[in-house]
């Protein structure tokens, strides 16, 4: 088959970068000389830009990172060390986290249980939003830090992080969002939900790979992690990349002004493969979307196919030109199924033919209705 166009649908993965150039600045902006001093400016513009994107009072409050998953461990593992030095001995040795985050916040908050802390593992309801009175039951004057993915990014659910957090707050708990997905997708304002820490990740809204921040909003205890230098409050020791900052920092600007507009064409996709999905056998949507996908990401769609390999799908799919994803990139080298499938219910026979599609602003009508088409194909019903 004679492809004319390549069609990439696995934007969530990583969005095409900015065509942009930023900065031609190199000098290290730690040194004291001249380009140093100008290589300092340039990447505190870039915080400045920042915080103001997520409704962060102080510039002093973005630590710079290689991403989100850097990010998420320096505050998964530091805030309760900082918090509850011996667990086995403080009061506050608690740690909620829900069991569809995002390994990089899984994983850290296992590893506090080999360290002493009570990790507890909370469940999602079938369409994947985490359930509040258990949250509210398990919530209490023993928690430390309560560990919450913003939006998923294999099914696209979007928590309630404010009511949440608000919670956790009453309960003297310090509250860490993951906000990879949601931002540029989600409107985001770190100080009106009332967060203590939350990561982000530039190559999901075009920055380049290796670059991402922390918010740790002023005041919060963190204990180091990594050692090595003074830079960024201690907490990420290394020589920042000026270049990378401030790409970050623009495609961040470039994605928020684009909210607008977007949403509504995503809008349109996904009600176009929702209506033409529904008329399949063989496939379905992984949760069930209600009032016009209201509380889910309106940039992807996770599809589960009955009795098929989600390996053999991207290969027939990429057969016609089309890049789709079997589930978030970090996890696809794994034979192990989805742990968010699996959390939300879906059945074994359809967890391993499961794929995730995601849109980017380049993406057009044709492209989805290419989706469709070939979909019909490896269906046999075209």
């Amino acid at each position: 088959m004679a492809i004319s166009k390549t069609i990439f649908l696995d934007s969530l993965a990583s969005a095409s970068s900015s065509d942009f150039a930023v900065t031609d600045n190199f000098a290290n902006p730690n040194s004291i000389h001249e380009a140093g001093r100008d290589a300092f400016a340039v990447m505190e513009a870039a915080r400045e830009n920042f915080a103001k994107l997520i409704g962060a009072k102080r510039p002093s409050e973005i630590i710079w990172t290689s991403g989100a998953t850097e990010a998420n461990n320096i505050a998964i593992l530091g805030i309760p060390q900082a918090i509850t030095p011996d667990p086995k001995r403080g009061q506050r040795n608690k740690i909620i986290v829900f069991e569809i985050e995002h390994e990089s916040a899984l994983l850290p908050a296992k590893h506090l249980a080999h360290e002493g802390y009570d990790v507890q593992i909370l469940p999602t309801d079938r369409n994947g939003f985490a359930k509040l009175m258990k949250f509210v039951e398990i919530c209490d004057d023993r928690t430390a830090l309560v560990i919450m993915q913003h939006a998923n990014t294999e099914i696209g659910s979007i928590q309630n992080v404010s009511e949440f957090c608000e919670i956790a707050h009453e309960n003297g708990a310090l509250f860490h969002c993951d906000c990879v997905g949601s931002f540029g997708q989600v409107p985001i304002n770190v100080e009106k939900y009332g967060l203590d820490s939350a990561s982000f990740s530039g190559h999901k809204f075009g920055a380049p790979k290796g670059i991402g921040a922390l918010y740790l909003k002023a005041n919060t205890p963190c204990k180091p992690i990594i050692f090595g230098g003074s830079q960024e409050r201690e907490l990420r020791p290394g020589t920042q990349s000026v270049a990378l900052i401030s790409a970050f920092a623009k495609a961040a600007e470039i994605t928020k002004s684009n909210y607008d507009a977007v949403g509504k064409v995503y809008d349109e996709f996904t009600n176009l493969i929702t209506a033409e999905i529904g008329k399949l056998d063989g496939v379905r949507l992984s949760v069930p979307f209600m009032d016009n996908k209201m509380g889910y990401l309106w940039n992807m769609m996770s599809l589960v196919f009955a009795e098929r390999d989600s390996k053999n799908l991207i290969l027939e799919y990429g057969k016609r030109g089309i890049i789709v994803a079997g589930g978030p990139a970090c996890s696809s080298n794994s034979d192990e199924p989805s742990h968010v499938l699996q959390a939300i219910g879906v059945p074994e026979n359809e967890i391993n033919g499961a794929i995730r599609i995601s849109f980017n602003p380049q993406t057009t009508r044709e492209d989805i209705e290419a989706f469709i088409n070939a979909t019909k194909e490896i269906l046999g019903e075209n």
